[in-house]
């Protein structure tokens, strides 16, 4: 979870703006929610059946890449190196679920689907081995366009059934989007003739992977809950092919790997049906 608390960190460092933005989101979410309180304020609580909302966030990924990239030639060059690429920004979308209310608590099943403006760019510096060796150096642009979950949900009701935190769990799926370029300065193997590789392309991935959470639910009425949650997400370790590449006029291929991980905190408004 160190990853989860750097980026916690680098929210309160930077993300003052977004949370604002968010914090006043919530607070428009309540005063629609006024009236409807002052109607609606008595009677019994129920978490069970249908719902339906809408949630908004920070959202910030990290892409790791580990650079153990292989040029695809005669002779194999490797390209060694690590870089850490650390996006931020917001994300919103909607969800809808169902509960089941049991003895002392409530279990559910919940889908999402969230737009982002989650992004950021790394560049690097490492050392090419093999068939041309050398220095080498990559750079790399990287967003999030989509994220969604299908999560199991356990809450716990309390404060007279109005109060329910929850912890929460599932599969993850969301589309990246990488800009790389890169360069090898350096020599062939066996030669000292001198070699320049340079070249660069635009990729996207759908992946999938996990997530998991907590946060908590609040029954403003028997309809209307507010909402708070963090979600920790892992689309794997995905590897992209750059083919934009040539050496002494001959195109190559580059594969190079990237894992992402997101973090999520957002608030969210829900009808219960």
């Amino acid at each position: 979870m160190d990853d989860a608390k750097a980026q916690l960190r680098m929210w309160a460092q930077g993300g003052n703006s977004m949370f604002k933005e968010i914090m006043f989101a919530s607070a428009l979410a309540l005063a629609v929610a006024t009236p409807a309180l002052a109607q609606n304020s008595d009677g019994p609580i129920r978490w069970d059946g249908p719902y339906i909302g809408v949630n908004v966030g920070l959202g910030s990924s990290t892409l790791k890449y580990p650079l153990n990239a292989t040029i695809h030639t005669s002779t194999a060059t490797t390209l060694s190196g690590e870089a850490r690429q650390s996006s931020s920004g917001v994300i919103g979308g909607g969800h809808l679920g169902y509960n089941i209310a049991t003895s002392g608590l409530v279990l559910g099943l919940e889908a999402d689907i969230m737009a982002s403006d989650v992004k950021g760019e790394t560049s690097l510096s490492g050392s090419a081995g093999g068939g041309a060796s050398g220095t080498a150096s990559i750079g790399a642009v990287s967003s999030i366009d989509y994220l969604g979950t299908v999560r199991a949900r356990v809450g716990a009701p309390m404060m007279e059934g109005r109060f329910m935190p929850f912890v929460t769990g599932g599969f993850a799926y969301g589309r990246v989007r990488t800009k790389l370029s890169g360069a090898i300065s350096g020599a062939l193997a066996g030669s000292t003739s001198p070699v320049n590789l340079a070249g660069g392309n635009s990729y996207h991935s759908d992946q999938t992977g996990w997530v998991l959470g907590a946060g908590a639910d609040y029954a403003l009425t028997r309809n209307l809950i507010f909402r708070a949650e963090y979600l920790y997400t892992d689309l794997g370790t995905n590897t992209i092919t750059n083919r934009s590449l040539s050496l002494l006029g001959t195109a190559i291929d580059a594969d190079v790997r990237m894992k992402t991980t997101a973090n999520i905190l957002r608030v969210g408004m829900s009808y219960r049906f």
